[in-house]
């Protein structure tokens, strides 16, 4: 029998202070191999930002996994 790799991938829609907080979260305990982090254009820099913050913190989380972090922008929706 052989183990089989799980890759374990979050998808974040939201940066605000919750959603950092969830992500450092992620990141610092090893629980996901790929975060993406999706925000409206308006707080796209704030996104980023926190994603190159996370990336830096990387070097010093316990379980050294390769991590992607990835930022993308999503249109705002008129109802």
């Amino acid at each position: 029998m052989t183990a089989t790799k799980q890759h374990k991938k979050v998808i974040l829609v939201g940066d605000g202070a919750v959603g950092s907080s969830y992500a450092f979260a992620l990141v610092n305990q090893g629980i996901a191999q790929e975060l993406g982090i999706i925000e409206i254009p308006q707080l796209f820099n704030k996104a980023v930002g926190d994603a190159e913050d996370l990336s830096h913190a990387l070097a010093f989380t316990s379980p050294k996994k390769s991590t992607q972090l990835n930022t993308k922008t999503v249109q705002t929706l008129t109802l």
